[in-house]
């Protein structure tokens, strides 16, 4: 059996972006905000969530915390700092690690 871990599904990079993804969206498919047949997402959760966030919301998995942060130790991923250092701060990734219990 695979080890719970806490994915999450990223459209937007803050919550305050989804209007404008939704304005997107009506672009690229020719729609309009009040069509009843537009594409659109069931949630607003799908944002770039902190350390914080993510805990709170799997507060009563523990264990997906933990699994999760071991899978990200087994990652290889590097970005230019230059990349990060360029976007505007908002957009940065956050400094904050997730606390581990």
């Amino acid at each position: 059996m695979c080890p719970w871990s806490q994915p999450t599904t990223v459209i937007t990079s803050g919550r305050r972006n989804q209007k404008a993804h939704e304005l997107l969206l009506c672009i690229q498919t020719g729609k309009v905000l009040t069509d009843k047949d537009r594409l659109s997402f069931s949630s607003d959760q799908f944002y770039f969530k902190s350390g914080d966030e993510m805990e709170r919301s799997f507060s009563q998995y523990p264990e997906a915390i933990t699994n999760t942060l071991k899978i990200a130790e087994m990652c290889n991923l590097k970005i230019d700092s230059v990349l990060i250092t360029s976007l505007p701060s908002r957009y940065r990734p956050i400094q904050k690690p997730c606390r581990i219990s």
